[in-house]
């Protein structure tokens, strides 16, 4: 294929994204997930309700599982509440939409791989969904609920109303969400370079020390707290999977040596 015969595949692709996400987001944003009860069993359907729409009902899920007892949140800037609708919406649809994103992608880039190349890509399909969703899961449930009643407990003892923007409150979930969730693919990304013979199991386990500081910074970069809890509570997961990164490392490469 010439350059603009991959410009055009890569448009098609992209189109393929575009209209999948689309009809999700409007799906997402426009309906509501009702229950009702059958035989004692409880039931789910969707409903039209462009309101106490699905974006809604996640954030009061929110609300319940994180926000700390007494605090309010504010809609600040007016819109906010419906600007965190919309987010909530767009980050409903791309996670739904995650599965034809990545297959869109492989129909573009495995043409020109070689079958160990797929093999390996196909090998860490799974282990790269997991980890992330336990990065996602860890920083939901154990993470963020401690993170913001540890700010907040400060506040109480000097007297400050207790108070949070809807915005800024759910900027907070997506960002602690997202980050644990690329923080905890470490391990897949230690062996990928191993595999690729980019990096050496040796040099990950002489770089440990180095590991452990630039955890420690990363920490403080994603977390907003000067205190430096919070940043060690990124900092310890972040070391633990750096040797779970090095044990698969080590690993792969002394499958590789047995093969030649």
């Amino acid at each position: 294929m010439g350059f603009m015969e991959h410009l055009d595949e890569v448009r098609a692709r992209v189109i393929v994204c575009l209209i999948a996400f689309i009809i999700i987001f409007v799906s997402v944003y426009m309906l509501s997930i009702r229950t009702f009860e059958w035989n004692g069993w409880t039931l789910y359907y969707l409903y039209p309700d462009f309101y106490d729409n699905i974006p809604s009902q996640l954030f009061e899920k929110f609300k319940a599982d994180l926000l700390p007892d007494g605090v309010v949140l504010l809609n600040i800037g007016g819109i906010d509440a419906l600007v965190a609708n919309v987010k909530i919406a767009m980050f409903v649809s791309v996670a739904i939409c995650t599965p034809i994103f990545a297959w869109q992608a492989a129909k573009f880039f495995t043409p020109a791989m070689y079958p160990q190349e797929k093999r390996f890509l196909a090998g860490i399909i799974i282990p790269v969904t997991i980890l992330f969703f336990i990065g996602a899961t860890f920083a939901y449930s154990f993470f963020t609920p401690i993170a913001l009643e540890f700010f907040y407990t400060f506040g109480d003892a000097m007297g400050v109303e207790p108070t949070m923007g809807v915005a800024q409150f759910l900027s907070w979930i997506i960002m602690m969400t997202l980050a644990f969730g690329i923080i905890f693919e470490l391990p897949v990304f230690m062996a990928a370079l191993t595999k690729l013979s980019v990096v050496a199991a040796d040099s990950w386990k002489k770089g440990w020390r180095y590991a452990i500081v630039a955890f420690v910074i990363i920490g403080g970069f994603i977390t907003p707290d000067v205190s430096g809890v919070t940043q060690i509570l990124v900092a310890i997961p972040m070391t633990l999977l750096y040797f779970v990164g090095i044990f698969w490392a080590t690993r792969i490469e002394k499958k590789a040596e047995k093969n030649l």
